[in-house]
């Protein structure tokens, strides 16, 4: 069904309150059926080979359970199977059929109160098969591979949890990435998606994305598997946390859970438009699919940091739009790490020693929170982001997306922190905040003012295309074969900024939607509303379109006037 049901379940008392057992319907001699009560003696109808209830299990992060049956088929062999309790209906429980259970339609209910029966007694286990934060009998757990929190183990493929021995990961940490600031940040981003899981509803975070752009020996795809590492198997094989584009988009994010660093490697395989892709992999949400029946099948919903790896920049890629610059840093032309020596002994050590970081920084979050209250992660986080911003203003580079970019920037900051206290080795937090402010998107300020990305691609195009304008001054009567608009000198004046110009352009509202569009500028309001603030665009006060008349003897068109600056290149 399309009903999203949730269900919180408490530790088991010993009472069995008011849990009703249905006495007409049994077990006996190994049969289920009917017991038939007269005045002075009760008649036992078996129906079919009795099916026992070995085990429930309750899955504490969705709340629902199931039940390991067992019963003989005709040959006399013993079958196990696991059954959705919510499946115990008269059609559900005819799937046992397939497995070689005895079951006629009419005796379903016989044999479906006889397993109700059995629930009261039977021995249960906790199981998850979700990773990250959730709340378990009323308070915060950590599901990992073994919860931290509550007696409840993982029932999924993912290759999660500790393996080897902790010293000798802390030991490569400590020689390897120490030191070497491009690793102790890939490190701090590792820890940065726990961050994530745990504050994304307590101050609206997202998930932390970071690309690392650059040649294939840089040492980009040991980085990458030494983010993965600190929470799973480093591996490309199956069921692991290192994953690659050639997958389809879906298979991405359905294989994505929270809190555990994920790698996406070889951007260069990338098939799909990035700009939804890198939406998606941000807000953490699976995209929309329907199930066999056509209903609306469950999302799933992630929150944890990324990293993706390409030879060529996946914001140049995507579409001109300014969201993406506060979701995604991107990091080019940087050495990872220290040497080709380093490079093999940090894969040779993680290969064997891996998962640690992150069950320790839950730990660590969880007994914070229970001596201290949330409240002293939340401020925390917020100490970070004011030093951010409180940064970039002394840079210089303080603008409109700043305080949204640190919101990002500052999990990772506090990731670094607490991996400090964690495993008890100083990084250098000064040099990485340094590291990010260099490498951030959003500090110049042509990249982020979406207006100015716009004007500068539209001016590129005319310089390439001149000859398709009409330019006054011109014999009146030379209209070129593909005329793309018509350009008029004015009287000098200045934009809002300053900016000197003396020319403006006329172009119909097709023309340039169709050169922004080829620019991958795909709202152009935005771009307009923008131009106007700016003085670019010329127009009515509350409209941006005019009536516009580019060829003389023609009729009037819908379309732009846009004042064309003096700068360098823009002529």
């Amino acid at each position: 069904s399309n009903m999203n049901l949730t269900a919180t379940i408490n530790k088991a008392s010993n009472k069995k309150e008011n849990y009703f057992t249905y006495e007409k319907y049994g077990i006996e001699n190994g049969n289920y059926g009917i017991f038939e009560r007269k005045k002075d003696s009760t008649t036992f109808i078996p129906k079919g080979s009795a099916i026992y209830v070995d085990k429930i299990i309750n899955r504490i992060d969705t709340g629902e359970k199931f039940l390991m049956l067992h019963f003989y088929d005709s040959q006399g062999c013993k079958v196990k199977t696991t059954f959705p309790r919510k499946d115990l209906t008269e059609t559900g429980i005819m799937a046992l059929l397939g497995f070689g259970a005895q079951i006629l339609k009419q005796d379903a209910r016989a044999l479906i109160t006889s397993i109700m029966n059995q629930e009261p007694n039977a021995p249960y286990r906790l199981e998850h098969k979700k990773l990250g934060f959730s709340i378990y009998d009323g308070k915060t757990v950590f599901l990992a591979r073994n919860a931290i929190g509550a007696d409840s183990k993982y029932d999924g493929k993912l290759k999660i949890g500790k393996t080897g021995k902790y010293k000798k990961w802390n030991e490569m940490i400590k020689e390897e990435v120490i030191g070497n600031i491009p690793l102790e940040f890939i490190l701090a981003v590792a820890g940065s998606g726990i961050f994530t899981d745990y504050l994304r509803d307590k101050v609206q975070v997202e998930n932390v994305i970071v690309n690392l752009v650059g040649e294939s020996s840089t040492g980009k795809s040991t980085a990458g598997l030494l983010l993965v590492s600190c929470g799973a198997k480093p591996t490309f094989q199956g069921n692991s946390l290192a994953l690659n584009f050639s997958d389809t988009q879906n298979a991405i994010l359905a294989s994505i859970p929270s809190s555990y660093p994920v790698l996406i490697d070889e951007g260069s395989l990338c098939r799909y438009n990035p700009t939804s892709f890198l939406y998606n992999i941000s807000s953490g949400k699976e995209k929309e699919r329907l199930t066999k029946n056509l209903d609306k099948a469950d999302a799933s919903y992630f929150s944890t940091a990324i990293v993706t790896t390409s030879e060529k920049s996946l914001l140049s890629m995507a579409d001109e739009n300014s969201g993406l610059l506060v979701r995604v840093l991107e990091i080019e032309n940087v050495v990872w790490t220290k040497s080709a020596e380093s490079s093999d002994k940090i894969k040779n050590i993680i290969s064997s020693n891996h998962g640690w970081l992150i069950p320790k920084l839950a730990e660590k979050i969880l007994s914070v929170e229970r001596e201290q209250g949330q409240e002293e992660i939340i401020s925390k986080y917020y100490h970070f982001h004011k030093l951010l911003v409180e940064n970039s203003k002394q840079q210089g580079h303080y603008n409109n997306l700043t305080e949204r970019a640190c919101k990002q920037y500052a999990l990772i900051l506090l990731s670094a922190s607490f991996i400090e206290d964690v495993i008890g080795i100083r990084l250098h937090i000064d040099e990485l905040i340094n590291f990010i402010e260099t490498h951030s998107p959003i500090k110049e300020e042509n990249r982020v003012d979406i207006g100015q990305r716009a004007l500068s691609y539209l001016m590129q195009y005319i310089s390439e295309h001149y000859s398709q304008f009409c330019i006054e001054g011109d014999s009146a009567d030379f209209v070129p074969k593909d005329c793309a608009g018509r350009i008029t000198k004015v009287c000098p004046s200045t934009l809002i900024d300053g900016t000197p110009y003396s020319k403006r352009l006329y172009i119909t509202n097709i023309k340039l939607t169709s050169i922004l569009h080829a620019g991958q500028f795909p709202d152009i309001k935005v771009i307009l509303k923008r131009w106007k603030e700016e003085g670019i665009l010329k127009s009515e006060k509350d409209r941006y379109i005019s009536d516009i008349q580019i060829v003389k003897e023609m009729p009037k068109v819908k379309g732009y006037m846009i004042n064309m600056p003096e700068q360098e290149g823009h002529q």
